[in-house]
């Protein structure tokens, strides 16, 4: 049984002529064109060409939109790379009450997503908006 990723590997990477005739009448019935666009306008690459597209496909032919995409997106892997979870620095806790209490509403885990996008003058700046003062915050910003 042919999932949606193999219909997908079908058109970027394998490309045969004769693809949707080999698919029993399930798998034909399941080569579905709004999802298929939907995951291939997932790829950075092409996220820009199916949007262009999108409008038009829908009024093709199951074997229109499988030719037209064979013969417009080169043959290659097409799927994203997700990138391991990166490591978070662990901020002082003072740091992530003082984010938490800047930004209204905000947990701690957005908190610590948040101070892993600051710069350091912003940091800075939020500790002083709260009356720390300069050696409290070379403590705080170098963990000690």
């Amino acid at each position: 049984m042919k999932t949606i990723f193999d219909h997908i590997s079908a058109i970027t990477e394998q490309q045969p002529i004769d693809y949707l005739s080999t698919l029993s009448d399930k798998e034909y019935k399941e080569f579905n064109v709004f999802l298929i666009c939907k995951f291939l306008a997932l790829n950075n690459n092409l996220t820009e060409f199916i949007s262009y597209i999108d409008k038009y496909v829908f009024r093709m032919s199951k074997e229109h939109f499988y030719k037209f995409l064979t013969n417009i997106i080169p043959k290659k892997k097409y799927w994203i790379t997700i990138n391991k979870k990166e490591k978070i620095v662990k901020e002082h806790p003072e740091m992530l009450d003082k984010i938490q209490r800047y930004f209204v509403f905000i947990s701690k885990r957005e908190a610590e997503f948040y101070a892993s996008l600051m710069t350091t003058e912003q940091k800075v700046s939020i500790l002083r908006k709260f009356g720390v003062q300069n050696k409290e915050i070379d403590k705080i910003l170098n963990g000690d």
